[in-house]
């Protein structure tokens, strides 16, 4: 068994939910997972987190509705999931993500929150996340992002891109507050576009950023 969809129903029942999440734990098999009605708001802290007995999950693409908020370490170090879906999320809770290293593709067309260390140390190269209002301490430090935009995004939080080292550009038209390290050792990073006669930016906020221009919307 190496997918597993739902696609009808009144949603998943707490047993079945943990039933899933087991059989990607354990059986280390199953490689996909669409499920169009979760049964719950909230995919629960640590639900496919990998532990020291079982490390090689091949759990590769998840695709969740009805999920609006995805519980700390639930998918920490999941290290072979390449693609992640949630199209009513909001809510992306700390360490949610980490060390997913082979994470490349990420989708969440909500007004999302993403709260500390949610995807720190993943290899993300394509986000989409149009309506991100809040990053929250590193965010997204250390990912392999080569541009972004968020044009509802209005906080970056202290080191949420630090080390971003293939970060070329970023467009942040509404934002007020960078904070100490948010793009820290970005040694890419060459142009960013947010008010600066309105944002608030911590004097440490582009530290071993050589080459950056900063540019107004």
């Amino acid at each position: 068994l190496k997918s597993l969809g739902f696609f009808d129903g009144p949603g998943l029942s707490s047993t079945q939910r943990t039933q899933i999440a087991t059989l990607a734990r354990e059986t280390k098999v199953l490689q996909n997972l669409i499920v169009m009605n979760w049964g719950d708001t909230e995919i629960a802290e640590r639900a496919f987190r990998v532990t020291d007995d079982n490390y090689n999950v091949p759990l590769v693409k998840v695709i969740i509705h009805k999920v609006t908020t995805v519980g700390s370490f639930a998918f920490d170090a999941c290290q072979s999931l390449t693609t992640a879906i949630f199209p009513d999320v909001t809510t992306v809770n700390d360490h949610a993500f980490l060390s997913d290293r082979a994470l490349r593709t990420l989708f969440i067309p909500m007004a999302v929150t993403i709260n500390s260390n949610a995807f720190y140390n993943d290899a993300i190269t394509e986000l989409s996340c149009p309506f991100l209002r809040t990053i929250d301490p590193g965010g997204f430090r250390n990912t392999q992002l080569a541009t972004i935009s968020f044009p509802s995004l209005t906080h970056v939080n202290t080191l949420a891109f630090y080390e971003c080292r293939y970060l070329v550009s970023a467009y942040l038209p509404v934002c007020i507050n960078i904070g100490d390290n948010a793009f820290g050792n970005c040694t890419a990073l060459r142009t960013i576009t947010f008010p600066q006669s309105t944002a608030t930016v911590d004097p440490k906020a582009f530290n071993g950023c050589s080459n950056l221009q900063i540019r107004n919307p």
